[in-house]
């Protein structure tokens, strides 16, 4: 059976929200099966927020939740961690409305589920089977999922940046796949256009934290994420 897994123990960790600047204490905390993966305001009386598809609420920049009006944002990195290990329960406990950016990927949160240890539980896990094509297009932006018997994942990726410029056009098997995504989560926030980076950067300087390195705001810098204050939960 292959079975759900949640955390063997809450962990902690304190950063900073890239869009906020607010200072912003999160735990995980483990959870029962079929609970699904859901966050909890504790600065909104512990209002949660279940990780569905049904409480999208933005994309722009990155992606954001909402449920009667409570919102969190930035939620990208920590949900791609904990779907990379296999985390199927979570409690996601914030007191902000912006997931801490870390060192700007997915790594930090990858280092502090392994920190808390995976359990197994007793309930079999439930799977969405793809039983006919569904793509969807945003610009020159598009993704696909065909019916296979096997997995295989394509790929391309192209910039019109000096710093980016081509990569992809690979065809990867289960195992290649899986390597490739250990390397994607290592790999961190970028922006190349000038009126997101002022953005980012008038946010992030007026920070009372002020954690934030360096912003980049031309066509060869880049945006440098900040440093995280790690802690164990007790």
């Amino acid at each position: 059976m292959d079975a759900q897994r949640t955390l063997r123990r809450q962990i902690s960790c304190v950063g900073i929200g890239l869009h906020s600047g607010n200072r912003v204490n999160l735990t995980l905390r483990p959870a029962p099966a079929d609970f699904g993966i859901r966050f909890r305001r504790t600065d909104l009386g512990h209002h949660e927020v279940p990780a569905t598809v049904q409480n999208l609420a933005g994309i722009q920049l990155a992606t954001g939740l909402a449920s009667n009006e409570v919102s969190v944002e930035t939620v990208e990195h920590l949900l791609a961690a904990l779907v990379s290990v296999g985390i199927d329960n979570v409690i996601i406990e914030l007191n902000s409305p912006e997931v801490p950016i870390m060192d700007g990927s997915a790594a930090p949160f990858i280092y502090l589920i392994h920190e808390a240890g995976v359990k197994r539980l007793s309930t079999p896990r439930k799977y969405l089977k793809i039983v006919r094509p569904i793509a969807l297009s945003r610009g020159d932006k598009r993704i696909a999922l065909y019916p296979s018997d096997h997995f295989k994942v394509t790929y391309s990726i192209s910039y019109d940046h000096p710093l980016l410029r081509h990569g992809g056009g690979e065809n990867l098997d289960a195992v290649e796949a899986s390597r490739c995504v250990i390397l994607m989560l290592c790999h961190r926030l970028f922006t190349s256009l000038p009126d997101d980076a002022a953005g980012l950067r008038e946010t992030t300087e007026t920070s009372p934290q002020g954690e934030l390195r360096q912003l980049g705001d031309s066509s060869d810098r880049r945006y440098d994420a900040p440093n995280p204050l790690l802690r164990q939960g007790r």
